[in-house]
């Protein structure tokens, strides 16, 4: 259940810092040296300075051939960065926040990030299928998708953090490296270009990790307006884009009751849903129910307060344990310097049911 085991409690959601072991590049994630309080770090850890500039661009898993240096930058950048707010549930006492991004070039094979609108989702291995296009449409899955990381070298390392603020207050993503070592030599062999190992930004409470990239969710901030700065290492100037991102309208759950921990929820019944208040232009709804063998439906509805799911979808899912999720969310392509960056911005509420 993998659902279960990474996602269904705060340690699972905020601390856990890699995917199953057989995925590419191992589990282990490896701290960055972001010093958002004080001046540099040791550059043996890639420090750095407040501003996100690095301190020693040779160290912490820059781009450098041991033969001919370090190999040109792409021309163009594709970003992606999930800003992801979970209010308190029965299993977890307190708010969540969701905050993880990362940097690739346009490949062959590899356009732009597509159908991906969890990048926090994926840190954690947990990629949930694409959300259907058309509104008030419902789609049925097996269960989760695995996820390609590819080679290391298909991930960009550009400066330290990607930053989200306001005027009140401020959220970093900071750079940390899925596989263990910060750098690995890719191709293998002593010719090999020296790459950053599966480079990711994110924001943990992990005690490797200074307390200015710790999550904060009173940084989330409802129907807010934020400044997305970017530092961007070797790769671009540092960027700061005034206002362009703005988080969804937060909203309550009128049907079923999320607080009612394992209530009976029959599938013999249509289940009526409903939310309030009514979303802004340019948000969605996305609700998905999932049962303990992790097969799912997804539904993209109408933001008008309530959707109804047809008792014959209710009964595809196996019975017992399950659990109900309901977001609203807002997704903006924001251009910059190099490209541009999928920014997904969202507010998900949960609740846990025994299907019957």
């Amino acid at each position: 259940m993998r659902l279960t085991r990474m996602l269904l409690s705060v340690t699972a959601l905020v601390s856990a810092c890699g995917g199953d072991d057989d995925e590419p590049g191992g589990t282990d994630v490896v701290a960055s040296g972001f010093a958002p309080e004080g001046g540099n770090d040791d550059a043996s850890t890639g420090g750095t300075t407040p501003n996100g500039t690095d301190s020693d661009p040779s160290d912490g898993g820059s781009n450098a051939s041991e033969t001919d240096g370090p190999p040109p930058p792409p021309e163009t950048l594709l970003g992606i960065l999930t800003f992801s707010l979970y209010p308190a549930d029965p299993l977890n006492d307190e708010d969540i926040l969701g905050f993880a991004g990362a940097w690739r070039a346009p490949t062959d094979d590899w356009s732009g990030w597509g159908n991906i609108d969890d990048f926090f989702a994926i840190s954690l291995a947990a990629t949930y299928p694409a959300t259907p296009v058309e509104p008030d449409t419902l789609v049925q899955s097996a269960g989760f998708n695995d996820f390609d990381w590819g080679v290391p070298g298909d991930w960009l390392l550009a400066g330290t953090s990607m930053k989200l603020e306001t005027a009140e207050t401020e959220a970093h993503a900071c750079v940390l490296f899925r596989g263990g070592a910060p750098t690995v030599v890719f191709p293998p062999g002593p010719s090999g270009v020296n790459t950053p190992n599966y480079p990711i930004y994110m924001s943990t409470p992990s005690a490797n990790q200074p307390e200015g990239c710790a999550p904060n969710p009173s940084t989330w901030q409802s129907d807010t307006a934020y400044d997305l700065v970017l530092y961007g290492g070797d790769l671009f100037p540092n960027n700061i884009l005034a206002g362009s991102v703005h988080t969804p309208v937060a909203f309550e759950v009128g049907a079923p009751d999320l607080d009612a921990y394992q209530e009976p929820l029959s599938s013999a019944e249509d289940l009526a849903i409903t939310w309030s208040p009514v979303g802004s232009e340019g948000e969605r709804v996305v609700i998905r129910v999932i049962d303990q063998f992790d097969r799912l439906f997804t539904i993209h509805a109408a933001d008008d307060g309530e959707y109804t799911v047809p008792a014959a979808e209710l009964q595809v899912l196996s019975q017992g344990f399950v659990t109900f999720m309901i977001a609203r969310e807002r997704i903006e392509d924001v251009a910059f310097t190099k490209g541009s960056v999928k920014v997904v911005t969202r507010i998900e509420r949960w609740g846990y049911f025994d299907l019957i």
